[in-house]
């Protein structure tokens, strides 16, 4: 057997599943007139084609003919459907053009670089991922993206195949910018909007798209090309070559908590989308730099994530996610507490950390995710908050490289220079970096006893460092020294503080009432955990009933 040489060889095996481009059309073209269709013009094959629901022969003939590159042109006997670039040209001497508004013809015009298109994106149906959606992307050198065409193709292709098919439709798109206008007399009698056509001494061909007058006739022309760009079979799969050329890089920084549990870290998070993927650099104004070998995954939330409980898993809350390069997948619980599908969320104040236990691909890069664990590694702060659609959302499973940081540029505006290969310019990427890898957790499990005349409150601390450990007493400190500090407020405004040096806290009731200059009634405690390289950690609320 010739196994994935059957492309290079002579076998017919693999081929015979392969329908020619002319009879789906013809076939398309039958079942809804009965105008003769002529498609000894058209070629290409086609491995397969969905069509899933009621339409038009037009729209069902339309993706075909963006994707394969032919034209439709009508006539007095049929319509005819021809391959660009089949059609032999019409030549126009020159000596037989007749000016326009005082000036020689032919007059030719081009579009302003930054109207072209950019970047053509087409999504097919990829018979080499068990007919999953796929998506491949062709870009022209300029690869500014500002002009996209987003192409939706029920076609079953290999990544070969449609890579080819979507360079060969940005070729297309960016010969046909090119437009001219010129008058004829009567050497252009016999020309009808279709016809190819060109100048004498002047290489390219020009599609009439209008034709105007009578004796004296104006012709509107679209430059068309000169390439037969259709598809006899795939080309050799699994050999890509290295490009030369690629997009501004979207950068991206995370000042976001340290969900190793190792407390390793020494900065930030960087990663970057680029299209091609090519390796690049990221550099802070230290002179620091980090490697950037993979991309990341960053999309946004097409529904808006509820708030959720803390501390267990949350089997009613779901929410769809536009996630594109992600590999999401359902896992079991043990899996899940592994580390399993680590995301975060923007939530308007921090990156809320969380992970999910079911994840359903429901459309191309999207998923529904449900089975949360919310509010990790102590970014719970907020996690009771509705996280709004748009949102943006990332997978921290890979791509992401750590940008160390000195300790003394905390609380500065920085920022962060990306650069790729070959590519002159970079991008910027500018953030308050907080330190949140060195925050302290909030404590838990706070309670309050009145004895008395004593108030005593007592609570369990966290680690941000090494606390899976179940063997050991207590969890590690993590930092230099155990310290807290305790507010105390009334409707908000803090009366007093008192900092003390193990996790409970025991205060005589008349020195809170002089500080707060009458008596209580309710009162609230914010209790910290404070770090020396940090300061305050994320606070934990305890509400007291004096009178209760």
């Amino acid at each position: 057997a010739d196994g994935d040489n059957w492309r290079r060889g002579h076998w017919i095996n693999g081929r015979t599943g392969l329908v020619l481009l002319a009879d789906v059309v013809n076939d398309l073209h039958k079942n809804a007139t009965d105008t003769p269709a002529n498609v000894n013009q058209l070629f290409g094959v086609v491995s397969g084609y969905l069509i899933d629901r009621p339409m038009s022969a037009r729209a069902a003939i339309s993706p075909l003919m963006q994707v394969y590159g032919f034209d439709i042109v009508e006539r007095a006997s049929d319509i005819r459907y021809i391959t660009k670039g089949i059609q032999a040209p019409f030549v126009l001497p020159l000596t037989t053009l007749q000016p326009m508004q005082g000036h020689m013809t032919p007059l030719f015009q081009r579009k302003d670089p930054e109207e072209r298109l950019k970047d053509v994106r087409m999504n097919f149906i990829d018979q080499e991922h068990d007919y999953q959606s796929g998506a491949i992307y062709a870009r022209d050198l300029l690869s500014e993206t500002v002009h996209i065409l987003d192409i939706r193709a029920p076609l079953v292709l290999d990544q070969t195949q449609a890579k080819l098919m979507s360079e060969a439709i940005l070729q297309r798109s960016l010969t046909e910018t090119e437009t001219a206008t010129c008058g004829a007399g009567a050497f252009a009698q016999n020309l009808e909007v279709g016809d190819v056509i060109s100048f004498e001494n002047i290489p390219s061909l020009w599609q009439i798209t209008e034709l105007d007058g009578q004796a004296h006739k104006t012709l509107k022309l679209r430059r068309t090309s000169t390439d037969i760009s259709f598809t006899l079979n795939g080309n050799e799969p699994g050999i890509e070559t290295s490009p030369v050329w690629t997009s501004r890089p979207d950068g991206y920084v995370l000042d976001i908590a340290d969900f190793t549990g190792q407390g390793e870290r020494a900065g930030v998070l960087v990663g970057a989308v680029v299209r091609p993927w090519v390796n690049g650099v990221v550099e802070e104004p230290g002179g620091v730099t980090a490697t950037l070998t993979q991309p990341v995954s960053v999309g946004n939330l097409i529904t808006e994530l509820h708030g959720g409980p803390v501390g267990r898993f949350d089997q009613q809350e779901s929410v769809d996610i536009y996630l594109p390069g992600a590999t999401l997948s359902s896992l079991n619980r043990i899996d899940v507490l592994g580390g399993g599908n680590m995301l975060a969320v923007d939530n308007g104040h921090e990156w809320e950390i969380f992970q999910c236990q079911q994840a359903e691909l429901i459309a191309t890069d999207t998923y529904r995710i449900s089975g949360f664990l919310r509010g990790l590694y102590g970014t719970d702060e907020f996690v009771h908050t509705d996280i709004p659609v748009g949102s943006r959302i990332v997978s921290l499973s890979s791509g992401w490289q750590e940008l160390k940081l000195a300790h003394g540029v905390r609380g500065n505006d920085m920022d962060f220079s990306f650069t790729v290969k070959d590519r002159p310019d970079s991008e910027t990427v500018s953030l308050l970096y907080k330190g949140q890898h060195v925050r302290p957790l909030s404590p838990v499990h706070a309670k309050a006893h009145i004895t008395g005349d004593n108030l005593a409150v007592t609570w369990i601390r966290r680690t941000r460092i090494g606390g899976d450990d179940w063997v050991s007493l207590d969890v590690p400190l993590g930092e230099a020294a155990e310290v807290y500090e305790v507010d105390f407020s009334v409707e908000g405004d803090v009366f007093y503080t008192q900092q003390v040096f193990e996790p409970r806290l025991d205060i005589v009731l008349a020195l809170l009432e002089a500080e707060n200059g009458g008596a209580l009634n309710y009162i609230t405690l914010t209790i910290y955990q404070i770090s020396q390289s940090y300061g305050r950690g994320v606070g934990s609320l305890l509400d007291i009933d004096m009178g209760g």
